[in-house]
Order: structure tokens, then C-alpha cells, then sequence
């Protein structure tokens, strides 16, 4: 099961121009992983650790990147602008 705001282990179903598709293996559940944030190269089958978050349009995309908290996790951190 694929769960937001959380590291998640996915495995590479589809690799396109825009990025790769992810799946949950036991779920079934479909990520989106964005070009610009991958670097690698990578294959089909492969298993990427990602960060999972929702889109302003509530669609589930990934990250390789890790942020400074999880879901349930707290953080300290620095303000650097107000508005």
C-alpha cells in the first residue's frame, strides 16, 4: 500500500519522455515519478525508495528526494522570507 507523506519502496512499470510510472507491488496502486527529478538511468523492474506526496489536483506523485519531516514526524527548521 502506497502511503502519502511517507518513504515508499516502488517499482519501475513504465519509463516515458515525461518520467517513470511506479507501482506498489502488492497494492497495484500507480505513482508518477517526474524527469526532472531523476538523474539515473534506470530499468524496468527496478525498486526506487520515494517520497509519495498529492499534486494540487490530488494526483499521487513521487520524489527521490527525502523532506526534513515525514507524515508524523516533526522538524525544526529555519525561517528564511514573510511575506
Amino acid at each position: 500500500m502506497v502511503v502519502i507523506g511517507k518513504m515508499n519502496q516502488l517499482e519501475i512499470t513504465h519509463i516515458s519522455k515525461q518520467g517513470l510510472h511506479l507501482e506498489d507491488p502488492l497494492s497495484q496502486e500507480s505513482v508518477f515519478l517526474p524527469l526532472p527529478s531523476t538523474s539515473t538511468e534506470y530499468a524496468l523492474g527496478d525498486e526506487l525508495t520515494v517520497f509519495v506526496y498529492l499534486d494540487n489536483k490530488d494526483a499521487l506523485l513521487a520524489s527521490v528526494e527525502a523532506p526534513f519531516a515525514l507524515l508524523d514526524e516533526f522538524a525544526l527548521v529555519r525561517i528564511v522570507e514573510v511575506q
